[in-house]
């Protein structure tokens, strides 16, 4: 009797030769899955989601690019969930990594969102008592130092001014005193003014960018120059890397207009103030360009050669020029700003309001 041989089954293929076999797991296929994790987190991050719908989305983004993909490269059942698996979560890795690294670089998150925050995804560490709302200290001057970053300005009440007539500038008769009071570097991103009388106030840049040790100081000069008469009044705002739900630490600056010009050929039209690049400068610029200047100037030993040059003392380093607000004006600046100042000169008397 003649038997029949047992046939001999094909071995079992592995999900690792499977996945080298399928066009749909690639490089080109993970670059895909990070740029829509990234497209995802762009999106939510704008529409202020928080940091559990920017998750989302940097999640949703890869998981949505790749189904596409592996649609379009045929693959079908167990392989093709696995490919959308694997590379959804390689591309979330890889986004999740690549902006906290950039946001501690920052000091803040580098994404544009209506809620301020220290970071895209995380924020920098969990403050001991949330707060919604903009302080003026968290730290009192004699108690125990916060844990993480932490800010204390003085004075801690409104900042006055004083009395300046219009159009005239006068610096406020004390800084704002910046104060880091935890246990961490504290880094100043911005300043900036906000409420009706904004133009009025200007503050120096000086402590922008600045990163303060525990108990390290900086000193924030103000100038107040009104555009009308009576009281006058704005909000300075100060960002640092606080942890969210920072969105600022604020103080009052208040002043007083008072209805007397220094002179009638002087007096600037609405919106513009003194430049005051050097002493008695009363060309009318506007308030950002004020504010440059003075920051040019507290920078100006910075940026001229320790060695001298071709021009003595007064040679500035490559890159900068001779501003040039006055034929004697040797602060140097970009070529920029050069160039802006001869046109502010230009248009000096078109500015005017006599």
């Amino acid at each position: 009797m003649q038997t029949s041989q047992p046939t001999r089954s094909q071995p079992a293929r592995s999900l690792r030769r499977d996945l080298q076999d399928a066009p749909g797991f690639s490089t080109w296929a993970l670059l895909l899955a990070v740029l829509g994790s990234v497209a995802g987190t762009i999106i939510t991050s704008a529409f202020g989601t928080g940091h559990w719908g920017t998750l989302a989305g940097a999640a949703a983004g890869p998981v949505i690019s790749t189904t596409f993909a592996t649609k379009h490269t045929g693959e079908k059942g167990g392989i093709r969930n696995a490919i959308i698996v694997i590379l959804s979560v390689g591309a979330l890795f890889i986004t999740v990594t690549g902006f906290t690294f950039a946001d501690r670089v920052a000091g803040q998150s580098i994404l544009p969102s209506p809620d301020p925050r220290a970071g895209t995804f995380f924020p920098a560490s969990q403050p001991s008592t949330p707060s919604t709302t903009p302080s003026q200290s968290t730290t009192p001057s004699d108690g125990p130092k916060s844990k993480g970053p932490a800010i204390q300005i003085e004075p801690s009440g409104p900042l006055d001014c004083g009395t300046a007539a219009v159009g005239a500038a006068a610096a406020c008769p004390q800084p704002v005193t910046i104060t880091s009071a935890g246990t961490d570097l504290l880094r100043i991103t911005s300043i900036v003014m906000t409420g009706s009388d904004t133009g009025d106030f200007v503050p120096g840049q000086d402590c922008v960018g600045a990163s303060l040790d525990p108990s390290q100081t900086c000193d924030l000069k103000v100038t107040f120059q009104p555009t009308a008469a009576g009281p006058r009044q704005a909000t300075l705002v100060i960002h640092q890397n606080l942890p969210w739900p920072d969105r600022g630490t604020t103080i009052t600056l208040t002043g007083t207009g008072s209805g007397d010009t220094p002179s009638p050929t002087d007096t600037c039209l609405q919106g513009y103030v003194w430049r005051e690049a050097v002493p008695d400068d009363h060309v009318c610029v506007t308030p950002e360009t004020r504010a440059q200047a003075a920051q040019d100037n507290s920078l100006a030993a910075s940026r001229r050669s320790p060695t001298g040059g071709a021009y003595g003392p007064d040679t500035c380093l490559q890159g900068y020029v001779w501003r040039e607000a006055v034929p004697d004006d040797h602060v140097c600046v970009t070529p920029e700003t050069r160039t802006q100042t001869a046109d502010d000169n230009n248009l000096a008397s078109s500015r005017l309001a006599g």
